[in-house]
């Protein structure tokens, strides 16, 4: 088949990204031919794929959405009209598509509103944080109505990742049960495997980790949502009732370096490192023993499933 895919950014930085990523590799595989509509593309993934750069304004959220929106569509008609572009099957990653054959959503996007709008504001984590969390809080309940329509009444077929998110779904959006399946995520065993332990303290000197510890990974780029502040307090605690246990926390995804980034290094003494996004992902979980995500709202959970 000739399938079109609607992606903001197409790379394996993320979790949303990813899933997109190996799922365009695994329909390649099959010997489907596939075409791009993004904004970012790592080329690596299905060099061979046809690439449409779709423009956005990346800031605020909301805006970079609603251009995302508008141009991909107008990129797709001037495809269409141009360059006779034809795809048997057009699919969207959430809302970026109004009437997708099929739309993956990899979070229900109102029950996300309520999260944000539920979740304490992190100390330190950047200034005006009430004022972003209200304005993010009306971003998502704006582009959860667009959603509602999507599903209710745009996309042939919905795909969640969860029962979970199902139930959010339901509840939210109301989908006709007959146009809704569950595909969880998976794990490409072939990168996120388990290694030596001479391999893991490879890794370990390379990322700049001390050997001699108990590595503990967080994964996620949303710090106020999933829980980073909880994991940094849990760390500060034991540190305090067990003084000898040696931690230390790789935090990837979100900013190198922020305001609290030099709370966290100074809470727990300089045993944390923030790798920022990478691509390299699998190598935090080699060099670490514990995964943590102690997320507010969360739809599946794609990191600790990777790091089992």
């Amino acid at each position: 088949m000739r399938i079109a895919m609607v992606v903001q950014s197409l790379h394996k930085r993320g979790g949303t990204e990813r899933c997109m990523a190996e799922l365009a590799e695994a329909l390649a595989a099959r010997g489907h031919v596939l075409t791009f509509f993004a904004h970012e593309r790592d080329v690596a993934v299905v060099p061979e794929a046809k690439w449409y750069r779709v423009p956005i304004i990346p800031w605020p959220s909301l805006l970079r959405y609603v251009t995302f929106l508008l141009s991909n569509t107008l990129v797709r008609f001037i495809a269409r009209v141009r360059d006779r572009e034809q795809f048997d099957v057009l699919h969207s990653t959430g809302p970026d598509v109004l009437r997708p054959d099929v739309t993956t959503l990899h979070c229900c996007t109102p029950s996300v509103a309520d999260g944000i709008a539920a979740t304490a504001v992190v100390p330190g984590l950047r200034r005006w944080a009430r004022v972003r969390g209200f304005v993010n809080t009306w971003s998502y309940r704006i582009i959860g109505a667009v959603e509602r329509y999507v599903v209710r009444y745009g996309a042939r077929k919905v795909i969640v990742v969860s029962q979970v998110q199902r139930e959010e779904v339901q509840r939210y959006d109301g989908v006709v049960a007959n146009r809704l399946d569950v595909v969880p995520y998976g794990v490409n065993l072939d990168e996120f495997a388990p290694v030596t332990a001479a391999m893991k303290e490879r890794i370990r000197r390379e990322l700049s980790v001390p050997v001699d510890t108990v590595v503990v990974v967080f994964v996620g780029y949303n710090w106020e949502r999933k829980g980073l502040e909880t994991l940094v307090g849990a760390l500060e605690l034991i540190q305090k009732e067990e003084p000898r246990l040696k931690l230390f926390l790789l935090v990837v995804g979100g900013p190198q370096k922020s305001q609290y980034t030099d709370v966290v290094t100074s809470r727990l003494q300089g045993h944390v490192r923030f790798l920022g996004a990478r691509r390299d992902v699998a190598n935090a979980y080699a060099a670490s023993d514990v995964c943590v995500l102690p997320s507010e709202q969360e739809s599946f959970g794609f990191p600790p499933l990777a790091g089992l």
